[in-house]
């Protein structure tokens, strides 16, 4: 006996059953719906220049003491030989504002103006407000002759009475009247200097 093994055809797509159509028709539709989307949704892209090849050397280390520049602080003051505020940070010569004599200058600090030892800052060549020194003026008497003026009489012993010593007698400048010391005349006044009203 001959056997005979016949074959299946195959399947086509239309012979495919509806449900398994219909799906299969709408997974390929989003599929090709979450391409496009991607597409417009990407970020366009600039054409930028390629940056230069950075080159490296590889050195050794050389070791340098780190050097900080000491601040030198001064006492400042409020005037010249005054009260000290407190310490400044020291400032340069071509700070210098003013000088008062040879021992002190003046010098702007946090907005305002402090007084510090010329000796600290040193002394430039600016206004000096230190005011000058007064002559001085010497009165020397005109010769006048001396008054006659009784002067105590002193002696070497020493006595003792009852009876105080007389009252010495100072000169005046003359006898007192009492014509002196009368009321002036009024209309006489008036009639001189021009009154303006009379009473």
């Amino acid at each position: 006996m001959i056997t005979t093994n016949l074959n299946r055809p195959k399947r086509r797509w239309y012979d495919l059953p509806v449900p398994l159509a219909a799906a299969i028709c709408v997974m390929c539709l989003l599929c090709i719906a979450v391409i496009i989307g991607r597409m417009r949704s990407a970020p366009a892209v600039v054409a930028t220049p390629t940056p230069g090849l950075i080159i490296l050397f590889a050195t050794p280390q050389i070791e340098r003491p780190i050097q900080v520049a000491a601040v030198r602080y001064v006492v400042a003051f409020d005037q010249p030989n005054g009260t000290a505020m407190g310490p400044m940070p020291a400032p340069s010569i071509s700070a210098v504002l003013a000088r008062y004599g040879d021992a002190w200058v003046l010098v702007p600090w946090e907005s305002g103006r402090v007084w510090v030892r010329a000796a600290d800052v040193g002394l430039p060549d600016v206004a000096d407000l230190q005011p000058t020194v007064a002559p001085q003026v010497v009165y020397e008497p005109v010769y006048q002759p001396a008054p006659d003026v009784a002067t105590p009489e002193t002696t070497s012993q020493v006595t003792t009475s009852d009876n105080p010593a007389a009252p010495v007698q100072w000169a005046t400048s003359g006898p007192i009247r009492a014509e002196d010391f009368t009321q002036p005349d009024r209309k006489a006044s008036c009639a001189f200097l021009g009154c303006l009203g009379t009473k």
